[in-house]
């Protein structure tokens, strides 16, 4: 009898390896893009925050470079450091939470304002704060106010005794900002047109020895008081 080898079964098993090693290669494939792209956006959004803090941050190292162990006024520099210090944070969980859903509950903010009165504080000025209501807005509105009350600041901060700032949640969200001691700052026309182009609106005045501000913005939803 003659010896007949039917390799069909081997032939089989072999395209059905060949199958699964493909099959297995793009779901590699998939996972390297998909990780790839996590990557890139995390990358894009610590480019972002870098982007966002990088004056504060540049500011806080040549602060932190110049102390010096007798230095009379090392109170006021720690100080000034941690005004500087809790923007770089709070703005960079802002960006952060902005990224997930592209909007913020309002209280996001408050805290984030209320912690930088609360330097402001212990850097000696009468620092207060007030929210009434509550909403949501877009991300981006909401490190807008940040970074315009942390401009404003920064540059009245050696000059005002008194800051009082109200956030309120109506038909718009309303910052107001009252310095007392200021007539006028820096920043304030960019401000206006950053808060214009967002649908907002912004406006200053002085009387006497003091400056207000009041900024809006729209609100996504809530503004109940």
């Amino acid at each position: 009898n003659n010896f007949h080898y039917d390799d069909s079964a081997s032939r089989e098993s072999y395209m059905n390896s060949q199958k699964i090693n493909s099959r297995h290669l793009e779901e590699l494939q998939e996972a390297a893009q998909g990780l790839n792209s996590q990557l890139q956006e995390k990358n894009q959004l610590y480019n972002e925050i870098a982007r966002e803090v990088s004056p504060q941050l540049k500011e806080l190292n040549e602060l932190l470079d110049s102390l010096e162990q007798n230095d009379q006024d090392i109170r006021e520099k720690l100080c000034y450091g941690g005004v500087l210090n809790v923007y770089i944070k709070r703005c960079s969980n802002l960006l952060i939470m902005s990224r997930q859903s592209g909007v913020l509950n309002v209280g996001e903010l408050w805290l984030a304002l209320s912690e930088s009165l609360e330097y402001m504080r212990l850097y000696g000025i009468k620092a207060y704060g007030e929210k009434k209501g509550e909403g949501f807005l877009y991300g981006k509105d909401a490190i807008l106010v940040y970074e315009s009350f942390e401009k404003i600041i920064e540059s009245v901060l050696q000059k005002t005794r008194a800051v009082m700032v109200l956030l309120d949640m109506k038909d718009v969200l309303s910052i107001k900002i009252e310095l007392d001691w200021v007539k006028s700052t820096l920043n304030l026309l960019e401000i206006q047109k950053k808060f214009e182009k967002c649908n907002g609106t912004f406006e200053t005045f002085s009387e006497e020895d003091t400056l207000y501000i009041r900024g809006t913005l729209p609100l996504l939803g809530g503004g109940v008081s």
